[in-house]
């Protein structure tokens, strides 16, 4: 049997464990096989941060919840997307720190338009 959660993304449209909504629409989700969530299509957390360590190209939007990942040599070929919501803690800390260490490949132009919700700029 698959481990399933809560989408972090189906908060936004009333879903969760009280959710009167019965199972996809209250949020309730796997990952799937090739590493994206069953609810959203976001990429996973770890199959992310694999992408980024391996050079991927990070798109950026002009959404602050949001960002396309060019995939590398992965089954899910072409575009990923990934939500910032299914970052953790540590997972937050972790795209700060190789965003500020420049290590993250952004694509045009070069820096995000709009910052992860979770960021600030620091001068």
């Amino acid at each position: 049997m698959t481990d399933t959660f809560f989408c972090p993304r189906s908060a936004e449209n009333g879903g969760g464990p009280d959710s009167p909504f019965k199972p996809p629409m209250n949020g309730e989700a796997t990952w799937r096989e090739d590493g994206t969530c069953s609810y959203c299509g976001s990429l996973s957390q770890e199959l992310f941060f694999e992408q980024v360590e391996k050079g991927a190209e990070i798109g950026p939007t002009d959404k602050s919840y949001k960002a396309y990942v060019r995939l590398i040599d992965h089954h899910v070929r072409g575009a990923g997307k990934f939500y910032f919501q299914h970052l953790d803690e540590a997972g937050r800390a972790r795209f700060i720190e190789l965003a500020n260490a420049k290590t993250m490949k952004l694509g045009m132009p070069g820096h995000f338009y709009v910052l992860p919700y979770f960021c600030q700029a620091v001068r």
